[in-house]
């Protein structure tokens, strides 16, 4: 076989593969081809700063659950607010829902709005420690206003200040 019969089938064979791809959308309609790229995933999530309670004052504190671990969600109970490090700098939260189980003076799903998108954190209690619980596991869900979703895995804790 010649060179020129080699690279023949070779380049039929790409033709067909870059001919049966398409792009999925984030609206989950099912395969169909898109004009553009999906956007750029959020830059790796920046630490927050450290975080300060009251005596008496209670907090839900999250990290990332890759290594480095990284400290990216702050809120404090019954505040309405919360902190994200997202895109290299702290980003403030409102709250606007939660539901699922009561844990301290915390759900394990609380929904936040953010500028240009929405946060969901779901969390997974663990042992209860002294002035608090760990939190096994979770993830924060960043969905966009075009709906496109980013999901970060996070293990944190519940904790509480004494009081004087």
């Amino acid at each position: 076989m010649n060179r020129s019969q080699t690279i023949i089938p070779f380049a039929s064979m790409a033709i067909l593969a870059l001919a049966g791809c398409t792009a999925i959308t984030a609206s989950g309609e099912g395969p169909r081809v898109v004009d553009q790229a999906p956007p750029a995933l959020p830059a790796q999530p920046v630490e927050l700063g450290p975080q300060t309670l009251a005596p008496d004052e209670c907090a839900l504190f999250l990290w990332t659950a890759a290594e480095p671990r990284r400290l990216i969600f702050f809120t404090k109970a019954l505040s309405g607010t919360g902190k994200l490090s997202l895109q290299g700098k702290e980003v403030e939260l409102t709250q606007s829902a939660a539901g699922g189980d009561l844990f301290g003076q915390f759900m394990t799903e609380t929904d936040f709005n953010a500028p240009g998108q929405t946060v969901t954190v779901s969390v997974v209690p663990g042992e209860d420690i002294e002035d608090g619980q760990r939190i096994n596991s979770g993830k924060i869900l960043l969905r966009d206003a075009e709906g496109w979703e980013t999901i970060m895995p996070v293990l944190g804790l519940r904790a509480c200040q004494p009081a004087d």
